[in-house]
């Protein structure tokens, strides 16, 4: 047998290994409904007017992202006209739209859900202003539990700091 320090080592390796694997398969991205996205791009820091990210998942349901600064849920100025189009759209639809609310991995799980729920409150009420009936909308926050990017940099960071939405 092993002497005990060996093994120590040797449990301590293994752990790692596993918990990296369950770190892989964590950080696959999700959107709205469990459904995986991918291709998400997040805008560029100081960027000019900017549209909605779309992206459709591999079971065809097209996500609709607004990406927000660090710590805040406030709607950015540039994205507020293409919301309204947005709106438009979709209060001449049926169907449930799903509004989530997304942080990056930084702050305590609780804060996290917190902002998540703001963010997601944020892009309701935008929604809402532009004609969606509210009680079309449910509201979600998963926090950091969900990123696009699992990466621990700003670049990663900033695709995980959104609102999504998605008509179900």
């Amino acid at each position: 047998m092993f002497p005990r320090s060996l093994s120590i080592v040797a449990g301590v390796i293994l752990l790692g290994w596993l918990t990296g694997c369950a770190q892989q398969q964590a950080a696959a991205p999700r959107g709205a409904a469990g459904a995986t996205a991918a291709g998400a791009k997040a805008p560029a820091q100081g960027a000019g007017p900017q549209s909605l990210t779309r992206v459709v998942t591999a079971d065809g349901l097209e996500l609709t992202s607004v990406f927000f600064d660090f710590d805040r849920s406030d709607i950015k100025p540039e994205y507020r006209a293409a919301l309204a189009q947005e709106a438009a759209k979709l209060a001449q639809g049926k169907g449930l739209i799903v509004i989530e609310g997304h942080c990056d991995e930084r702050g305590s799980p609780e804060y996290n859900l917190a902002l998540g729920q703001r963010r997601a409150l944020a892009v309701r009420n935008a929604l809402g202003d532009g004609g969606v009936p509210r009680q079309r909308m449910k509201v979600i926050s998963y926090g950091a539990e969900r990123p696009l990017d699992a990466g621990h940099a700003e670049s990663a960071w900033a695709k995980n700091r959104r609102g999504t939405m998605a008509l179900q």
